[in-house]
């Protein structure tokens, strides 16, 4: 997704988009899309699915719970390799260290002030409380980029 306050983002960021993103996805599917930090976008899509993480810009949503898998990652981790050669050298403790801290991510976490944090759905629709979701209708954050200081509720 471009930036949300760009023409046409719409599109790919409102409610009807993401029913129609639902109605495509198979039962457990997960839909991860950029939002540009858009607060709008974040509450478009935490109120249009049951389930959400938030990940960075990146919000992962579903009808089903999300569930990071650490033991899965640490093995696709651990064997991931580039041309071949290890990216991680297990006997490395810098490299083990390494795996740790990114396993150490992956626990969502209800606090949204570091954004490199996974963030709860919980959180988000506390955070974005009261601002409105984004519609075809009302062009979502496209128009409102240009609000006077003060009034901009991205």
């Amino acid at each position: 997704v471009t930036f949300h306050w760009r023409a046409q983002a719409t599109h790919v960021l409102s409610a009807e988009f993401l029913a129609l993103v639902r109605a495509h996805l198979r039962p457990g599917g997960i839909y991860l899309f950029n939002t540009t930090d858009s607060k709008r976008v974040q509450r478009t899509a935490v109120t249009a699915f049951a389930h959400a993480v938030r990940l960075d810009n990146c919000l992962a949503v579903s009808d089903a719970p999300i569930v990071i898998d650490a033991g899965r990652w640490r093995r696709v981790l651990e064997a991931y390799a580039l041309d071949g050669a290890p990216v991680f050298d297990l006997g490395q403790a810098g490299d083990r260290e390494r795996i740790d801290a990114l396993l150490r991510w992956a626990e969502p976490k209800a606090d949204a002030e570091d954004p490199m944090n996974p963030e709860t759905r919980d959180s988000l629709l506390a955070r974005t409380a009261g601002l409105a979701p984004v519609t075809d209708d009302n062009m979502g954050t496209e128009w409102e980029w240009r609000l006077p200081p003060g009034n901009d509720r991205r």
